[in-house]
């Protein structure tokens, strides 16, 4: 598992990371109809939902939290998918990619804290990736938190 730095302890990325955990408490990875919108009205704003295509891992972003798409507005203005692979049919992902590749193929929870490079742009930001199963086996979805700003 992780270890959520000193400096995020108590925020949305650690609050997130304890959701996901008590998701967890029989299989792992937890499946995307364990996700209850009710039991976490303080992270709505701060979630996205990542559908995870076939390989070589390909992402589309499926839900948006509207505190990131505030921030980010080109993530909701339905992108071509993001590619772990170099193709010039999809645009460059930046280190979300490399995270929700991680979290993908290792099947555990990936933390970026630090000048993360989303799309085009280089911001300070925490980015908490989960996976997530459909049918219990490959990982079909990434439940992400994401905080801006300087820590």
């Amino acid at each position: 598992m992780i270890t959520i730095p000193p400096v995020l302890v108590g925020s949305l990325i650690d609050e997130a990371y304890g959701y996901w955990q008590s998701l967890n408490a029989v299989r792992s990875p937890p499946a995307r109809r364990d996700i209850d919108p009710t039991a976490i009205p303080r992270l709505l704003g701060s979630i996205m939902l990542t559908d995870v295509l076939p390989s070589p891992p390909h992402f589309r972003y499926r839900l948006i939290g509207q505190h990131i798409a505030d921030r980010l507005p080109e993530l909701s203005r339905g992108m071509a998918p993001l590619s772990a692979k170099a193709d010039p049919r999809y645009p460059p992902g930046g280190d979300e990619i490399t995270i929700m590749t991680a979290a993908t193929n290792l099947r555990q929870p990936q933390l970026f804290f630090g000048r993360g490079r989303i799309q085009h742009r280089r911001l300070p930001l925490a980015r908490l990736d989960c996976p997530m199963v459909e049918d219990g086996t490959a990982v079909a979805i990434i439940f992400s938190c994401l905080m801006f700003g300087a820590f």
